[in-house]
């Protein structure tokens, strides 16, 4: 059997998942090369047996080094001394308190640390603390200038779920370039439609019956049916 058309493709799976939720073994439609099936230039789609079409193997790729790897891989300690521990300080955990009070935080405690130009801003589990660094500005490095407090406090004003749930996980850095901080913090759970979130899609799925699979595959091909043909769909309800 060759069908004409390649709107049948759509109208043919579905007619095959049928078959399937019936128990009756389908045919596997497939596009062929018409070049080496039957020397046609149509792109006719044709009607085969799983057997005779097998799926391609899948091949793993292979994964290797890129070149000049081997020379600069280090395989022993260096003879260089390490780096020089330069500040030291207590930060959010058991025990801190701050200008803001303290925090009772949990494990694990999922830290996020960033250094600016003067601050460095910590980040732990749902809570966050601004300290000095020492340079222009500071003297000292380490000490808390702001802090416990959510990690969402720096979202307010801009509503949304972001402002309002404070979650943890939250991730700051410093933009050196353009001398800012940027937090992100993840929301793990469904928000509200908002007015400007664009519908979802449409599956475009639409439940047929056996006779109306029939009735397409009819129209499309747009011949008549064999002799016979009403009588054998007409028993399938």
């Amino acid at each position: 059997m060759t069908l004409q058309s390649p709107k049948v493709v759509s109208a043919a799976i579905g007619l095959a998942a049928i078959f399937v939720a019936l128990g009756t073994k389908p045919l596997l439609l497939s596009t062929v090369n018409s070049d080496i099936k039957n020397n046609r230039g149509d792109g006719a789609v044709t009607a085969q047996s799983p057997a005779q079409n097998p799926p391609p193997p899948i091949i793993l790729p292979v994964i290797t080094s890129p070149p000049g790897a081997a020379a600069v891989e280090q395989r022993a300690e260096g003879t260089r001394p390490g780096t020089v521990l330069v500040e030291s300080f207590d930060g959010l955990g058991a025990g801190f308190e701050g200008p803001q009070g303290t925090a009772n935080l949990r494990n694990p405690s999922d830290n996020s640390l960033a250094v600016g130009k003067n601050h460095v801003f910590q980040i732990v589990n749902t809570r966050m603390a601004v300290f000095t660094k020492k340079g222009k500005q500071f003297k000292t490095t380490g000490k808390a200038l702001y802090g416990p407090v959510p990690t969402n406090t720096i979202f307010k004003g801009f509503g949304g779920a972001c402002e309002s749930t404070n979650n943890g996980d939250a991730v700051v850095r410093y933009d050196q370039l353009a001398d800012r901080w940027l937090v992100v913090m993840p929301i793990f759970r469904r928000g509200p439609v908002r007015p400007d979130q664009p519908p979802p899609p449409d599956p475009g799925m639409i439940p047929l019956t056996v006779p109306e699979v029939s009735r397409l595959l009819a129209a499309v091909l747009a011949r008549p049916s064999p002799p016979g043909h009403a009588d054998h769909w007409s028993g399938w309800t």
